[in-house]
Order: C-alpha cells, then sequence, then structure tokens
C-alpha cells in the first residue's frame, strides 16, 4: 500500500546567498514550491557509492569481475536510462535533516500522494546485506531487461534502515534530459523548517506558498527538552 504523505528533506539556498557564493548549485528545493518541478538526479549524484550493486552467477558459481562487454553494456544502460526521486515517510528524522537538509538549516517537504500519480509509482527500499543477484544466462538472454530494475534500484545495505526510503524512477527519454517532472501542485500540503533555519529562509518561503491557490502547511521542528528527537509543530 502507498503511504499517504511523502517527505523529502532539502537544502534551501536564498537568492542571496546564491548570487555570492558560486558553490550553491540550483536551489531545488524553491523549484519545487515554486515550480512545482520534481528532479529525479543519476547514479552519480548519489550519496552512497554502493548503490545499485549486484551480482551475476554462472551455474551456481559468482562471476568475478565485470563478466564481459556484453554484461558491462547491460550496466550501463540500466544506470544511464533513469533517474531516481527519493522520498521518505519519516517527517522528524535528526540525521536526515543533517543529512539532506543542510544541518537543520532547511526544510521537508511534505507531498500527499493521492493527489498525484507521481507519488503513487513509487517503490519501497528493501535493507539487507546480500547483493541482488541474477544467473548470466537468464540477464543476457532476457528480453524485457526493466524486469531486473526494480531489484537493483530498490536494494540497499541495511545500515540505512532509518531512512524508510521510498522510490520514483524517470525513464530518461533524450540527450541532456533535465530529468524535471511537474507533479500536481495540491500535492505540495506541507513545509517543515528545520530548526536552524533562518529567519531569511522563512520569510522567502511564506513569499512563495503565498502565490499559491490552496493552503499549505507551515510547521517548525525544535529539539524536544528530555530526548535526542523533534517535535514537529504546526505555525499559525
Amino acid at each position: 500500500m502507498i503511504p499517504r504523505f511523502f517527505y523529502k528533506y532539502q537544502k534551501y539556498f536564498i537568492e542571496e546567498d546564491i548570487k555570492k557564493n558560486k558553490k550553491h548549485k540550483i536551489n531545488y528545493a524553491k523549484r519545487i514550491i515554486s515550480e512545482n518541478e520534481l528532479y529525479y538526479p543519476l547514479r552519480s549524484e548519489l550519496n552512497d557509492p554502493f548503490e545499485f550493486r549486484f551480482c551475476i552467477y554462472k551455474n551456481s558459481k559468482l562471476i568475478k569481475g565485470a563478466g564481459g562487454e556484453k554484461l558491462e553494456e547491460y550496466e550501463k544502460k540500466i544506470f544511464d536510462e533513469f533517474g531516481i526521486l527519493s522520498l521518505t515517510t519519516k517527517k522528524d528524522d535528526i540525521i536526515m535533516f543533517s543529512h539532506y537538509a543542510g544541518e537543520h538549516t532547511g526544510i521537508c517537504i511534505e507531498f500527499d500522494s493521492s493527489k498525484d500519480e507521481i507519488f503513487r509509482k513509487a517503490f519501497k527500499v528493501k535493507y539487507m546485506k546480500p547483493l541482488p543477484s541474477f544467473e548470466l544466462f537468464s540477464f543476457l538472454n532476457e528480453i524485457d531487461k526493466t524486469k531486473y530494475i526494480k531489484p537493483i534500484f530498490s536494494t540497499k545495505h541495511k545500515d540505512w534502515k532509518y531512512e524508510k526510503e521510498w522510490r520514483v524512477l524517470y525513464k530518461i527519454s533524450k540527450n541532456n534530459d533535465p530529468r524535471v517532472e511537474r507533479y500536481n501542485p495540491e500535492a505540495l500540503t506541507g513545509i517543515i523548517f528545520g530548526f536552524n533555519a533562518s529567519d531569511l529562509v522563512k520569510k522567502e518561503i511564506n513569499d512563495l506558498i503565498k502565490t499559491r491557490k490552496h493552503k499549505i502547511n507551515l510547521y517548525q521542528s525544535i529539539p524536544r527538552n528530555n530526548e535526542y528527537g523533534l517535535d514537529i509543530i504546526l505555525l499559525e
């Protein structure tokens, strides 16, 4: 069953910072809010170097190395044809606010999956130690290679289990494809500020949501007083 709500942690750069610091890249968080755009990164843009590893067996024996030019060709095709949108079902995770939302200076964006088919295509990531594995003959001779896509793209090491990740794949259609997809504006239902988010970030986001036709709830994350954790408070 697809969860009703998904969340995406994002860094947020105000325009002034982007102009001053050339190291700042595209403000994807702002484009999600102002342009209703979802960006699908390539494997090379993700933070886990162990992503999308798998193994091939021949007659029940593990093949060492790449397994030949034909296998390498299929691997490259699999990885280069898709962008990956990462979502989670957790809105109050300390580590993800640190890793993906600029040490709690950014935001966590809430989406209602019932409002757009994009989110209803999401699949759940499985966390385990063994790599996905396939038999060489079947892998090379299967006409429809997409049957191997989900097992490869939906498996991560068990240490990432805390993220409770779901993914949506985007099929790249051409060279220089921007890997951007527009979602139904009504699917954006909430924005949670990291507890270190600046007043400038909050003001800019407040100004952005004023231009939208439907209500978007704003929340503030705050550290709990008696334990490690975050409380999410609705802002009036």
